[in-house]
């Protein structure tokens, strides 16, 4: 019995210290260096502590009750669980996802839940300011895609995720289509918070209007009451339910140390709640309802036009990878010919690409000579000759005839593969100007709050009563917003938009070099031109246009195509037989019954 009293005694200890490991105001684990033993109060941070005192101390315990009641119940973990992230470390999970850069460096990239918006990406990326060791994150916001850089020697992967937990986000490992589920789930939730802010904003400035017009015309006193209430009411669940989101990103950003845009927005917020409040009660002039749930609206509106922006551009990046076909014809030990995914290519196999058909792997001509469209790696329209030993890259088009391909390098270790990657590594970074908006940004919110706080001091001494609005007034209209979350913006749509028209633009850097730039130098053809082959002149004997337009009708080859496009179509009187190409010598055929030879002119 005595055991067994123990053990109950333990089992009580543990559930009380577990309900002690949530904070207090934010109700996020608490760090186990925080825990204060013999308090009922935990707190995660001081900012949490100084916000529930403040709260506290102002009678307005009631916020805490409406927050569980907005949030709902939260669903106890089960039990055996553990640490969710414990998995992180094992060897097994290291083998399969990370990336060994040197002997102490280690690269990750893991799907994360949560973000929802461009302030999301500038809090996730200063990771390195909140987790020692952590070296570099960066993210793709358009896949929900998070990539660590850390040093192993200082942290581990399961700290660095808990760390990521404690901001709001959640990680997990890339698995099939989840990043891609996940970040459509997000969207969702986010059109729902939009839709119901602009429900809420459309009924406040309905009431708005019904007593701005009362004032001008007349209006009875309990009906001007009832308007202003349920005005100031429907204001304070836009700010509690779809402007949570601000309050979030505030919270994070004062855990972390680094001052950013949802701070001073946040506080524009509630410090024009609490006017709108104390105008109620006291029988005031202004409520601040309809300016509150209008700049909720709207700044939800921005943000979803960024991550649209952000989603865009990157789908216009991952349009690169349909460059490469999805499948390829590998020849079996038994001479048979089976098509298989494009990912089960390995370096040594054999495959056949016909002609008009996209290589899908580098490799080496083992069999066969043909024409090679080689205008995404070039720039160069015209096409190129290639024989056995020749190398030929993934996305360079086959034109003139079968060839078998000796697999050398396959999927991202390809040339097409590693531009990619170049491409989606120079999207993510930063630009010098990028770089030096966000530490304007940052310094801004520093200076704002300094002058916000020394502003309501002045006016409590000269007109108490205009002490909420004056402060409302500043924090909302000062909000850097643009200058922190537009200039990365403006760069990646740039990219994307370039993309969209063949132009590959390597990243922020370029973009900036090219706005100082005073003479551009191209030496490519294919920069200046669309990379196509166009009948400009034609010279000689008309009548035979059609015959030619027949011959050509079936070949891939650039100047064919052309021929073909800007020549009449033949008729069905015109019969092609003993169609043959040679190699950069063009087409020979029998065209009803005449000799017909398209090429180059023979060189003396």
């Amino acid at each position: 019995m005595s055991v067994h009293a123990g053990t109950t005694n333990f089992s009580n200890g543990a559930i009380k210290n577990s309900a002690r490991s949530r904070c207090t105001h934010c109700a996020l684990p608490v760090p186990a260096g925080l825990v204060a033993p013999d308090s009922d109060e935990q707190f995660c941070c001081n900012a949490c502590k100084i916000a529930y005192k403040t709260i506290h101390s102002c009678n307005l315990d009631k916020y805490y009750e409406l927050s569980r009641a907005l949030a709902g119940p939260k669903a106890a973990p089960a039990a055996g669980t553990g640490d969710p992230y414990e998995h992180f470390g094992d060897p097994v999970f290291h083998d399969l996802y990370v990336t060994k850069l040197s002997e102490t460096q280690c690269a990750v990239e893991l799907v994360i839940d949560g973000m929802h918006c461009g302030a999301c990406v500038w809090l996730l990326e200063r990771l390195p300011k909140v987790c020692s060791g952590v070296v570099e994150s960066r993210v793709r916001f358009g896949q929900s895609r998070l990539r660590l850089t850390w040093n192993s020697e200082q942290v581990s992967l399961p700290e660095i995720a808990r760390a990521v937990d404690g901001l709001g986000y959640r990680l997990r490992a890339i698995a099939g289509q989840s990043a891609d589920e996940s970040a459509k789930r997000e969207r969702q939730r986010t059109i729902v918070r939009l839709g119901v802010a602009g429900a809420l904003a459309g009924n406040v400035m309905l009431a708005s209007v019904a007593l701005y017009a009362g004032e001008a015309s007349g209006m009875a006193s309990q009906h001007h009451q009832l308007f202003r209430w349920v005005s100031l009411i429907l204001s304070l669940v836009a700010i509690a339910w779809p402007g949570a989101t601000f309050f979030r990103g505030a919270i994070a950003a004062v855990r972390t140390g680094v001052p950013h845009t949802d701070v001073p927005v946040s506080l524009g917020l509630a410090v024009g709640a609490i006017a709108g409040i104390h105008s109620a009660i006291t029988g005031g002039d202004v409520l601040y309802a309809d300016t509150l749930v209008m700049l909720v609206f709207l700044l939800l509106i921005g943000r979803w036009f960024q991550s649209a922006q952000q989603r865009w551009s990157t789908e216009s990046i991952e349009l690169f990878h349909s460059i490469a076909p999805s499948t390829a014809r590998r020849l079996q030990e038994d001479g048979e010919i089976s098509t298989v995914p494009t990912e089960a290519l390995q370096p040594g196999d054999l495959i056949e690409v016909l002609a008009g058909e996209t290589c899908p792997a580098d490799g080496l001509i083992e069999y066969g000579s043909t024409t090679l469209d080689r205008a995404l790696m070039t720039g160069e329209s015209l096409p190129v000759d290639a024989g056995i030993g020749k190398t030929v890259e993934a996305g360079v088009i086959n034109l003139s005839s079968p060839i078998r391909l000796r697999i050398t390098t396959t999927g991202a270790a390809t040339r097409i593969g590693k531009l990619v990657e170049q491409v989606q590594l120079a999207s993510e970074s930063r630009a010098p100007f990028v770089r030096l908006a966000d530490a304007t940004a940052k310094r801004f919110v520093v200076i704002i709050i300094a002058v916000a706080m020394a502003t309501a001091i002045g006016w409590w001494f000269v007109d108490p009563s205009r002490v909420f609005s004056v402060v409302a007034s500043l924090l909302i209209v000062t909000c850097p917003c643009a200058l922190a979350l537009s200039t990365p913006l403006t760069v990646s749509v740039a990219i994307g938009k370039a993309l969209r028209r063949g132009i590959c633009i390597k990243g922020g850097e370029t973009l900036e070099a090219i706005a100082r730039a005073k003479t551009i130098v191209l030496d490519k053809t294919g920069t200046l031109t669309k990379g196509d082959c166009t009948l400009v002149r034609w010279i000689g004997d008309q009548s035979v246009q059609t015959i030619v337009a027949a011959v050509e009708a079936g070949s891939a080859h650039p100047v064919a195509r052309a021929l073909v496009e800007q020549l009449p179509s033949a008729d069905e009187s015109v019969v092609v037989t003993k169609t043959h190409s040679t190699l950069g010598g063009g087409v020979h055929a029998t065209a009803n019954g005449r000799d017909v030879a398209i090429g180059s002119e023979p060189v003396a």
